[in-house]
């Protein structure tokens, strides 16, 4: 079903394409995007043939789309491991351009090593950033751009300094739907997000399985950052700091609105949301906190949620996860029939034992391979 929707939505646009007189330009494996992009006008389709692209260093032209033919992650891999340079940079491109259907992978950069983008906001759906390095943002870097991320997966990214798979800088603001960030590393804060003067949208996204060296394995905010999370889910956080899924500093006011946080359960004894020095008080409301080993759960400026605005601390029940998605098993207090809110707690609902979890992994096999 979902393979008929993607290679529908590919048929919609090829087929729009043509009707407003706008150019498609295909591309097979051992040819050039590069080069495809930039013989392409506004509102021309640069369509990749399946296969993978040794390519790297590709600058993104404003109006363009660039596609692949599969339509999915697994269609299209841009693998840049001969070359040490950022896969894709996008730069003074506005909402007309469009990415969609491709891996991004071995990238390697200063600031981004899959995505570097500045002053953008182009629209990228069901994009796998994979394996990339950077001093920041070693996924996709941000700097004075909102862009919209849906369905995306940033998984296995390596930031030297802060983000390992998505750094928010100097006035970004994007718009994230859906997306999985898992297995992010950083040598200093923010494995898998890292915000600073900038506020994201995020909603049903996950964020699991970071390692930061530093600060903030989920999500680390500093210098007025204030970001709105709704139904996230922050699960297996391990730093050796307190503050293991979310660290603030510096006026940072985020928002977490039925959002979850869990730790690893390997490293004990830190607290799971930490507010440092300077933090203006962020709001808390219909969330779960909940630790293995029964850590501390908040820490620094910030004083226990638990009982106010239907924040609690209950084991989520999550089933097994396959790549941090995690249904809960009926009784979760997740559920909005079994909690006082009456929201879903998180980005999933009840999966243990049932059709949804039996037909999920073949799913996100097909998504994210």
């Amino acid at each position: 079903m979902r393979l008929a929707t993607i290679m529908l939505t590919v048929v919609s646009v090829l087929a729009l394409a043509v009707t407003c007189g706008a150019t498609i330009i295909n591309v097979s494996p051992g040819e050039s995007i590069q080069a495809a992009i930039t013989s392409a006008s506004p509102r021309d389709t640069v369509l990749m043939a399946n296969g993978r692209y040794p390519e790297a260093g590709i600058q993104m032209k404003p109006g363009v789309t660039l596609t692949s033919v599969g339509g999915d992650t697994s269609s299209v891999v841009i693998d840049a491991i001969s070359e040490f340079d950022c896969i894709l940079y996008i730069v003074d491109c506005g909402d007309t351009t469009h990415l969609s259907g491709f891996t991004l992978s071995s990238g390697f950069g200063v600031d981004g090593g899959g995505i570097s983008m500045s002053n953008s906001s182009p629209v990228i759906e069901n994009v796998r950033v994979y394996g990339c390095m950077a001093d920041h943002g070693a996924g996709i870097y941000l700097a004075s751009s909102s862009p919209t991320l849906t369905n995306c997966l940033l998984d296995e990214n390596l930031a030297f300094d802060n983000g390992g798979n998505l750094a928010c800088c100097n006035g970004s603001d994007p718009d994230i739907v859906a997306c999985t960030l898992m297995h992010g590393a950083a040598g200093y804060n923010g494995a898998s997000v890292f915000c600073s003067a900038s506020s994201p949208t995020v909603t049903e996204t996950s964020v699991c399985a970071g390692s930061a060296t530093g600060l903030g394995d989920g999500i680390f905010c500093t210098n007025g950052a204030a970001p709105t999370l709704t139904n996230v889910t922050f699960m297996e956080c391990q730093t050796w700091n307190d503050g293991q899924c979310v660290y603030l500093e510096n006026s940072a006011a985020p928002t977490f609105l039925n959002c979850c946080f869990t730790s690893s359960g390997i490293i004990s004894g830190y607290s799971l949301v930490h507010g440092a020095d300077g933090t203006i008080a962020p709001t808390f409301s219909n969330c779960n906190v909940w630790g293995f080993n029964s850590p501390p759960l908040y820490s620094g400026t910030i004083p226990n949620q638990t009982g106010s605005d239907y924040n609690i601390n209950a084991d989520p029940l999550y089933c097994e996860s396959i790549y941090c998605h995690a249904w809960v098993d009926a009784a979760s207090l997740h559920l909005p029939e079994n909690n006082d809110s009456g929201v879903l707690i998180g980005r999933y609902g009840e999966g243990c034992d049932s059709p949804v979890e039996a037909i999920s992994w073949g799913a996100i096999k097909a998504m994210y391979r």
